[in-house]
């Protein structure tokens, strides 16, 4: 089926203009009007057969068909109806996932269906610990795109100063914190579930907050086999990453090796960032939370992708919503995180 996102544009008698990006815009000419009419076709609601037979009756032979029909789907414009959406999804979120099938398809090879990318969403598991103003807008986010379980894991009440766009209420005032980022998950994606997950039964874990020198209480096991990403905010930028994947790539361990290696009194400082108590205000106006929560998200939804994210290794610093700086954090020697193996074939 042609992408539901996908409106094909008349660009004069005999053109026809599917898509609008240079890369993936392809324009038909044909002296035929029945080029319209085939792509109405692509819906979804026919067979290969019943298509093929209607193309042969509006003129078009088989091999016309076939490299029309070739042409679209290398561009990403058309997938096979069964490949857009897992079965098995209420009415609403299959609709409310059409633009994310959509986005997906044509990011993904022709060989990835985005129903498989978005069914092993479904199937992920993401725990989110620490106190930020970037945590519900991120959950929400990733609950929006189809991550099937997400569990924060943070204590307090809300204070007048967390609510965020999409993130928690003014009206959470005084709630306790986990209760109101579940029900900010809940409104941008209801069939999500939030129930509580151990650290070591997660895909993925989402670190919120300042650097430690020390794991959160609860997670030091966990961060030895779980992949994890830190989020924090940095003065007035927000900092994405990086991501570990244990012992294949450098931890938060060579980071703080670094940070004290370029500045002897780190380990002083970062100890006094760690004691701090209760949750700090962050310098962040809305248009850069927003911002830093959905690089956030597109990390994580990258790496449960299969992709490579910026942040492995690295980490992506926000100033400003318009800019994103990558700072490299590689395996520190002394820390010993990153086998051997690979080391060497790094």
């Amino acid at each position: 089926m042609l992408l539901p996102t996908v409106t094909p544009l008349h660009r004069d008698r005999r053109s026809i203009q599917v898509g609008l990006s240079g890369t993936r815009s392809l324009v038909l000419r044909s002296d035929r009007s029945p080029m319209a009419r085939l792509l109405t076709l692509l819906d979804g609601r026919h067979t290969e057969t019943s298509l093929r037979q209607e193309a042969a009756q509006l003129g078009f032979d088989t091999d016309e068909l076939d490299r029309l029909l070739r042409a679209l789907a290398d561009r990403g414009l058309l997938r096979d109806a069964s490949s857009l959406l897992p079965g098995r999804l209420a009415p609403a979120t299959r609709r409310r996932l059409e633009p994310e099938a959509a986005a997906l398809s044509m990011r993904l090879p022709s060989t990835v269906s985005p129903a498989r990318a978005l069914a092993h969403r479904r199937r992920a598991r993401v725990v989110l610990v620490g106190r930020s103003r970037l945590a519900a807008p991120t959950a929400a986010l990733l609950a929006a795109a189809g991550i099937g379980r997400l569990h924060p894991v943070a204590g307090g009440v809300v204070g007048a100063s967390d609510p965020a766009v999409g993130g928690v209420l003014p009206d959470d005032a005084r709630r306790p914190w986990r209760r109101a980022v579940c029900d900010a998950i809940l409104r941008a994606a209801p069939e999500t579930d939030t129930r509580a997950l151990t650290g070591p039964d997660a895909d993925l874990i989402i670190l919120f907050g300042r650097p430690r020198p020390t794991p959160p209480f609860g997670y030091g096991q966990s961060l030895r086999t779980v992949r994890h990403l830190s989020v924090w905010v940095r003065d007035a930028a927000v900092v994405v990453g990086p991501l570990v994947r244990p012992g294949r790539t450098s931890c938060l361990r060579c980071v703080e090796h670094a940070r004290a290696d370029r500045d002897r009194a780190w380990p002083v400082l970062a100890a006094q960032l760690a004691t701090i108590p209760g949750p700090v205000p962050e310098p962040v106006d809305a248009p850069l939370l927003a911002a830093g929560a959905a690089l956030a998200a597109a990390q994580v939804l990258q790496e449960l992708d299969g992709g490579q994210p910026d942040t492995l290794g690295g980490a992506l610093e926000l100033p400003s919503p318009g800019i994103v700086r990558r700072r490299s954090w590689p395996p520190h020697p002394r820390c010993g995180c990153v086998r051997p193996s690979l080391r060497r074939r790094a």
